[in-house]
């Protein structure tokens, strides 16, 4: 669960950094989207307040599965108290998987576009079910398959 949680956030936060760019003139495509560096995306992490990162996306554009994701995000950093899973926790996931992958992209300036490639020619997650059969893990970051 708190993978998808994380997923989530991405979305979230690449979202945010395009809709950055799409002030500054840019048009909004998926082109756009992939040339935005992965820095960017760990500098909104790093200094976007919470509700800059929530308030944006479009959810008429995302799946129920989607939509459902992204509404318990919202209500999981708008919740009063403490609850079961801090998000702060989870945006540090966030941030540190982000990193990592950048760092070991061997890439000097490795962008949005290079991470979905990534993710197109790797496994996809595992199933929900920890019983089920795990496809066997894609080429390291940076590498060709």
């Amino acid at each position: 669960m708190a993978e998808r949680l994380i997923v989530t956030l991405g979305t979230l936060a690449f979202h945010a950094v395009l809709a950055d760019t799409v002030a500054t003139g840019s048009p909004r495509s998926l082109r756009t989207l992939h040339r935005i560096p992965l820095r960017n995306v760990v500098a909104a992490v790093e200094n976007k307040p919470d509700y800059a990162i929530l308030a944006g996306l479009p959810l008429d554009v995302l799946s129920e599965e989607e939509r459902t994701r992204v509404n318990v995000v919202r209500f999981l950093f708008y919740q009063a108290g403490s609850s079961g899973i801090s998000i702060h926790r989870l945006w540090n996931e966030f941030h540190n998987a982000l990193t990592t992958v950048i760092k070991r992209s061997g890439m000097p300036e490795p962008r949005c576009g290079d991470l979905r490639r990534w993710a197109d020619e790797s496994a996809p997650l595992p199933p929900d079910d920890p019983d089920a059969d795990h496809p066997p893990p894609g080429p390291p970051l940076g590498t060709a398959p």
